[in-house]
C-alpha cells in the first residue's frame, strides 16, 4: 500500500507553537474554537457540504494538520484530498429545548477535543430549528485559523452553494500560497525591525502586571469565567462622533482609555498591554483573502501624559500603534528578546482584542448567514475583546483564580464611565481623568515594587503559594538552564525539580527559553520537549543524551540572573554552602550570586589533595560563568585560604580581582578544625566564671535557667548528632569532608598577593582588641593597604537573620562601579 502524498510541509510559526503547547499541556485547550452562526433560508444540504468540499480545495489550511512526536521542530502537513467531518441534526420538535440542547452539544463537543493530527482540524455539525432556519456549529482550532480567516471562508462557501445552486461555475479571486508568504517574511529586513522595537520599549523599567506569574502556583486546571457589557447606543452614538472630530480610530479610543484604567490600578505613568493585529500588512496581492493563523500580539505602550489634552494624547497614540504595523508580523518572543526584557517574565499580561475582521451578515443563494460568533481562545489572565457596532459590546475573560469578579466589576464601570467623560469634554486633561476614576477598595502600591499590585485584603487578586523547595544544579548543563529560568521567571533561586508550568511558565516563556537554549547550547529542541521534560533535571538529560555525562559541579547558583559582577561565595570548613542563601537574597536585585561547594560530598568523588588545586578547580568552574574578568571573591573561615589562591591564579593568568572579601576571619585561624584542647578550656575557664558572675549579680534566676538550659541543650545535640552520625551515609560523608578540608588548610603555604584585600568584620569583633591580630596578619600578606569596614553584628551569627542585611549592604557598596564584565 502507498504512502498518501503530502501536498506541503511548513513550519510552525512563533504563535503557532505556543498554541501547539497550550493545546498538549493544559487540561482545557485555549485554541480550541466553535464557530457558531444562523443559516436563514431554504438550505440545500448536499450543495452546501459540496460548497465546503470545495472551499477546502481553495484553502490549504482546512487540509492541514499538526505534527510534532519524535521531530526536531513541529510542523503542520497539507495534505492534497480530505474527507470533511459532517453530522446533521433535525431539532424542529420543539425549538425551546433545541436552543437550550446547543449549549449542552457545545460542552460535549468541548470535551470530545479535536486531533490536530489528523486533517481536517475541523468538523461541522447543522441543527435544524425550523423550515428555514438552522445552526451550524464548525469546530476547528486557532493553530490554523484566526477570525478574520473564519469570515473569509464563510463568504467563501456561501459564493460556491450560490454558484451551484444557479448552474454556474464561481471564479474566486486567485490566492497567495503560504510558501509566498514566507518568503516574504524571511525577506523582510530584520535589523530594522530589531531597532524599531528596541526603541519602542526602552522607556519601560517593569511590567504592568495585574496577576505577577511569580505568584502563581499553576497555569494547567485555570478556568475561565467571561463578563460581558453592553454600552447604550446613544454612547456608542457619541463615541464615533468623537473620533471623527478628533480624527482617531475607534480601536485608539478604547487602547487609550484601557491604558488610562491601568494606570490608575497599577499606579504606573508607563504602560504596556497586548494588542491582536490582523497580521495581514505584507506587501502581497490578495493577502486579505488567504486564510490561516496570521493574527499576532503586538505591546502597546503608552506614556501616560498628565498634563495632555485627551485628544493630543489619543492621537499620538494611534501614530504609534500605526507605526508598529510595517513590524506586525514579527513574534512578540523575538521582539521581547530583541529589547533585552529581564525585568519580568513577561512583559504584559492583559490582551486587548478589537473585533475588525471583515464580518458583516450575507445573503446568497436565498440564504442568510447570521448572528456569528468566532469564539474567544486566549491564555492571558485578563482579556478584553470589543465588539463594535451600532451597540459596542465589551467582553471581559478573565480567570477566576487569579483575578476576581470585583476587579472585573470596576474595569467594566471604569471603561463606560471614562469614555462617558471623554464624550462629553472632548478637551479634558488626563490628569483630571484619572482624578475622576475612584481608587478600586483594596489596592495600594506593593513597597519597592512599583506597579505591582499588593492587596490589604484579597478582594481582587488571589494569589496561590508556590512550593519553595530547593535542590541545586550537579553540572554544567543544569547550572545553564538554572541561569536560563531565573532570567525568565524573574525569581529565585529555581531548584532543578521544579516543574516549568508549575511556577507560571506558558508558551510564550517556553518559546524564549529554546530560543535561549539553542543560541546558548547549540541544540534546536522543539518547546514541546517541556512536556515529556518540565523540569531542568530532565530537561538536562535530554540534552545530555548521548553524550558523556558531565562531572558535578562545584557551583550553585543562588541568584543567576542580574547584570551586575557575580559574586563569587566559598564554601566554609563546614563542607555545605547553606548559610549563603540568607546572603544572596539580600543583595541586589540585579547582583547574581554563586556559592562553591566542595567535590566529594556526593561520597563518590574524589577530593581535592591540596588548597591549590582546589582553587584551580574552582577558577575553572567560576569561568563556565563568567569567562574574563574582573572577578569578585568571598571567603570566610576555611575559604579565606581558597579565595587567597584563587585571587593568586587569576592574578597571575593576567585577570583582574575587582574584589577579594574576606569576613571576620583571621589567616591562621583553624577553630573550625577541631574542638579546644584541655588547655585551651583551662584558660578560658577565668574569663567565663567572670561573664557568668556578672549575669547573676544583674539577675541570678535568670543567669540559673540560662546555665541550665545550656547544660540540657548541649546534652540533646551531642546524642541527637550522634544518632543522625550513626544512621545518615550524608553525614558520615560530611565528617570525612570536614577532616579533609582541615588537613588541607593546615598544609597551605601562604605567599604574598600583588593586589588588595577587603576585610570585613563584624563589630563584636572589631571591638574586642585580642582579635587585633586578624589585621596585622592580612597586613603581612599584601604590599597595599587593607580595605577594612566594620558592619553590625557578632562573628557566629553574621550570615543569619537580621545581621546578614548589615553585611549584603557593605558587600554591595564594595561592589558598586565595578564594571560587568562580559559574559
Amino acid at each position: 500500500m502507498s504512502k498518501p502524498k503530502i501536498e506541503a510541509i511548513y513550519p510552525l510559526s512563533a504563535m503557532q507553537q505556543s498554541l501547539l503547547l497550550h493545546s498538549i499541556y493544559e487540561k482545557e485547550d485555549q485554541g480550541f474554537l466553535q464557530v457558531t452562526c444562523t443559516l436563514k433560508g431554504a438550505l440545500q444540504l448536499e450543495h452546501f457540504k459540496k460548497a465546503w468540499e470545495r472551499v477546502a480545495l481553495r484553502h490549504p489550511v482546512l487540509r492541514t494538520s499538526i505534527h510534532w512526536e519524535n521531530m526536531e521542530k513541529p510542523v503542520q502537513v497539507v495534505h492534497p484530498l480530505v474527507e470533511l467531518d459532517w453530522q446533521v441534526e433535525d431539532w424542529q420538535g420543539d425549538s425551546a429545548t433545541g436552543l437550550k440542547n446547543l449549549d449542552l452539544v457545545k460542552e460535549d463537543d468541548r470535551q470530545e477535543g479535536i486531533a490536530l493530527t489528523q486533517a481536517p482540524i475541523s468538523r461541522f455539525r447543522i441543527f435544524q430549528k425550523e423550515p428555514e432556519v438552522f445552526i451550524l456549529l464548525w469546530t476547528c482550532h486557532h493553530i490554523l485559523l484566526d477570525g478574520w480567516s473564519t469570515t473569509i471562508i464563510l463568504k467563501d462557501v456561501l459564493a460556491y452553494y450560490a454558484g451551484a445552486l444557479a448552474g454556474k461555475a464561481v471564479e474566486l479571486d486567485a490566492l497567495p500560497s503560504y510558501k509566498h508568504y514566507l518568503k516574504w517574511v524571511q525577506q523582510q529586513d530584520q535589523e530594522s525591525a530589531a531597532i524599531f522595537w528596541k526603541e519602542k520599549l526602552a522607556g519601560f523599567h517593569g511590567p504592568s502586571l495585574i496577576a505577577p506569574t511569580t505568584q502563581q502556583e499553576a497555569v494547567a486546571g485555570l478556568s475561565f469565567q467571561t463578563s460581558v457589557r453592553t454600552l447604550p447606543v446613544e454612547l456608542s452614538e457619541r463615541m464615533q462622533a468623537f473620533g471623527q472630530q478628533e480624527h482617531i480610530t475607534q480601536s485608539t479610543l478604547i487602547q487609550g482609555v484601557w491604558a488610562i484604567l491601568l494606570s490608575k490600578l497599577l499606579q504606573k505613568e508607563d504602560i504596556a498591554f497586548g494588542n491582536t493585529v490582523s497580521g495581514r500588512s505584507a506587501d502581497i496581492p490578495n493577502m486579505d483573502l488567504l486564510a490561516g493563523l496570521f493574527m499576532n500580539v503586538l505591546p502597546v505602550g503608552a506614556s501616560i501624559k498628565k498634563k495632555q489634552s485627551i485628544g493630543d494624547w489619543m492621537r499620538a497614540l494611534q501614530h504609534s500603534v500605526m507605526t508598529s504595523h510595517k513590524y506586525e508580523h514579527i513574534s512578540l518572543t523575538q521582539i521581547l528578546n530583541w529589547a533585552s526584557w529581564k525585568h519580568s517574565s513577561t512583559l504584559f499580561d492583559t490582551l486587548l482584542v478589537y473585533e475588525n475582521f471583515p464580518w458583516e451578515n450575507m445573503e446568497a443563494g436565498g440564504v442568510q448567514l447570521l448572528d456569528f460568533q468566532g469564539g474567544l481562545t486566549t491564555t492571558y489572565p485578563l482579556t478584553l475583546v470589543i465588539q463594535p457596532g451600532r451597540e459596542v459590546h465589551l467582553l471581559f475573560q478573565y480567570q477566576q483564580e487569579r483575578v476576581s469578579p470585583l476587579l472585573i466589576e470596576w474595569l467594566e464601570n471604569g471603561l463606560s464611565q471614562l469614555l462617558a467623560q471623554i464624550v462629553d469634554q472632548p478637551s479634558i486633561i488626563l490628569a483630571d481623568l484619572l482624578n475622576f476614576l475612584p481608587t478600586p477598595t483594596g489596592v495600594r502600591q506593593a513597597e519597592n515594587q512599583p506597579g505591582y499590585l499588593q492587596m490589604e485584603q484579597a478582594n481582587f487578586i488571589f494569589s496561590k503559594k508556590v512550593d519553595d523547595s530547593y535542590v541545586a544544579p550537579q553540572n554544567p548543563i543544569e547550572l545553564q538552564l538554572t541561569k536560563m529560568w531565573e532570567e525568565l521567571f524573574g525569581r529565585h533561586p529555581i531548584g532543578v525539580q521544579e516543574n516549568f508550568f508549575q511556577i507560571g511558565g506558558n508558551s510564550l516563556l517556553a518559546v524564549r527559553l529554546f530560543a535561549h537554549i539553542e543560541q546558548s547550547l547549540g541544540k534546536n529542541l522543539p518547546p514541546v520537549s517541556l512536556i515529556q521534560h518540565p523540569t531542568i533535571r530532565e530537561l538536562a538529560g535530554l540534552l545530555q543524551t548521548g553524550e558523556e555525562e558531565d562531572q558535578w559541579s562545584a557551583l550553585v547558583p543562588i541568584r543567576a540572573s542580574g547584570e551586575s559582577l557575580p559574586l563569587f561565595c566559598v564554601h566554609a570548613g563546614g563542607g555545605h554552602v547553606f548559610f549563603y542563601n540568607a546572603l544572596g537574597h539580600h543583595m541586589g536585585a540585579d547582583q547574581p550570586v554563586y556559592a562553591i561547594q566542595p567535590v566529594g560530598l556526593d561520597g563518590v568523588a574524589s577530593y581535592h589533595e591540596s588548597i591549590e588545586e582546589m582553587a584551580t578547580h574552582y577558577v575553572a568552574e567560576i569561568k563556565r560563568v563568567q569567562a574574563v574578568g574582573p572577578y569578585a571573591l568571598l571567603g570566610t573561615c576555611f575559604s579565606n585560604a581558597v579565595c587567597f589562591e584563587m585571587a593568586k591564579q587569576l592574578k597571575n593568568s593576567g585577570d583582574e580581582i575587582a574584589l577579594l572579601a574576606i569576613i571576620d576571619s583571621a589567616v591562621h585561624d583553624w577553630s573550625f578544625v577541631a574542638p579546644p584542647s584541655f588547655f585551651q578550656k583551662v584558660q578560658r575557664l577565668p574569663g567565663r566564671v567572670w561573664r557568668f558572675g556578672q549575669r547573676f549579680r544583674s539577675n541570678a534566676g535568670e543567669a540559673l535557667s540560662k546555665m541550665v538550659s545550656a547544660k540540657r541543650n548541649k546534652l540533646r545535640d551531642l546524642v541527637d548528632n550522634n544518632l543522625y552520625f550513626l544512621k545518615n551515609k550524608q553525614a558520615r560523608n560530611l565528617a570525612r569532608m570536614q577532616d579533609k578540608l582541615a588537613d588541607l588548610y593546615l598544609d597551605y603555604q601562604w605567599e604574598r598577593f600583588p593586589g588588595e584585600i577587603t576585610l570585613i568584620r563584624s563589630r563584636q569583633l572589631n571591638d574586642d582588641s585580642s582579635y587585633d591580630f586578624h589585621l596585622s596578619q592580612w597586613e603581612e600578606l599584601t604590599d597595599l593597604p587593607l580595605a577594612v569596614h566594620v558592619v553590625d553584628g557578632h562573628h557566629e551569627t553574621l550570615f543569619d537573620e537580621p545581621e546578614v542585611q548589615h553585611l549584603s549592604r557593605q558587600l554591595g557598596e564594595c561592589l558598586k562601579g565595578v564594571n560587568s564584565p562580559q559574559l
